[in-house]
C-alpha cells in the first residue's frame, strides 16, 4: 500500500489506513492496519488467522507540515517501509498469509475513532498479490493509476483494490470501484503533493487530497 501523507500533529498516534476491528485478536476478520506515532514511527499490524503481529519502523524524524510519499511492501517474505522511495528502518520477516478482511476499509481513523489522522492524505493505493517496489525508486511527480509505477514495475490494474483521495470527489479508481463515504469532519481540499499552495490550481493536474481534523472523529469509509 502507499499515499502521501502530510501531517499537521505528531503528538498522538496517526491513524493512516485500516481495516481492522479492535482488538484484532478476537477474531479471523481483522487484515491490516498502518498508522505514525508520536515519536514517527511508522507501524503496520498485519492479522493472519487470530495472531496479529506489529511491524515497527524507525527512521529519520517526520516534520509537520511537510508532504512524505509512504509505501508498504511485501517482498520475499519481508515486509519492506518506503519514504520519499528510500527504505525507512530495517525490513521485517513476515511468511504469513494475510487474512482477507471483512471490514470496511477506513482511512484517517480506527473503527473506534481512537486514532485520529491528523492532516491531509492524498493518492491511497492498495495492491493486492504484487509487490510495486523492490528497491529505492523515486516517487511519482503525478496522480498514482492502476498500472504503472515509478518502481520499473508495470502493475496488473487486477491487483489493485483500491485507489482514491485523488480527485475532486470522493472515488475508488481501482477495479474494484469501491464506494468511499466521508463520515464526520472531513474536507477533499485542492492542496496534493503535486502542487504548491500557491501555485495556480488545476485538478486535472494536480488532483486532490483528504484533510482529516484531528481533533474530531472524521474517517473515509468504503461501502
Amino acid at each position: 500500500m502507499e499515499c502521501w501523507v502530510n501531517v499537521k500533529d505528531f503528538s498522538s498516534n496517526n491513524m493512516v489506513a485500516t481495516r481492522y476491528n479492535s482488538p484484532a485478536n478476537t477474531n479471523s476478520n481483522s487484515q491490516f492496519q498502518l498508522s505514525i506515532n508520536s515519536a514517527t514511527q511508522i507501524i503496520a499490524n498485519l492479522c493472519s488467522g487470530t495472531t496479529e503481529s506489529s511491524a515497527i519502523f524507525n527512521g529519520s524524524a517526520l516534520s509537520v507540515n511537510t508532504w512524505y510519499h509512504l509505501a508498504l511492501v511485501r517482498y520475499s517474505n519481508n515486509i519492506y517501509c518506503y519514504v520519499n522511495g528510500q527504505v525507512y528502518g530495517t525490513p521485517v520477516a513476515y511468511s504469513s498469509t494475510l487474512n482477507d478482511g471483512i471490514y470496511n476499509f477506513l482511512l484517517g481513523n480506527r473503527n473506534n475513532g481512537d486514532l485520529k489522522f491528523s492532516g491531509y492524505i492524498s493518492n491511497f493505493r492498495l495492491i493486492n498479490g504484487q509487490a510495486a517496489y523492490t528497491s529505492t525508486f523515486t516517487p511519482s511527480t503525478s496522480s498514482l493509476s492502476i498500472t504503472t509505477s515509478t518502481g520499473g514495475v508495470t502493475l496488473s490494474a487486477q491487483k489493485v483494490s483500491l485507489l482514491g483521495l485523488q480527485d475532486n470527489v470522493c472515488n475508488d479508481n481501482g477495479i474494484n470501484k469501491l464506494s468511499l463515504n466521508s463520515v464526520g469532519t472531513v474536507s477533499i481540499l485542492p492542496h496534493s503533493p503535486f502542487n504548491s499552495l500557491s501555485a495556480s490550481y488545476d485538478s486535472n493536474l494536480y488532483g486532490s487530497s483528504i484533510y482529516f481534523d484531528g481533533s474530531k472523529a472524521g474517517y473515509i469509509k468504503s461501502a
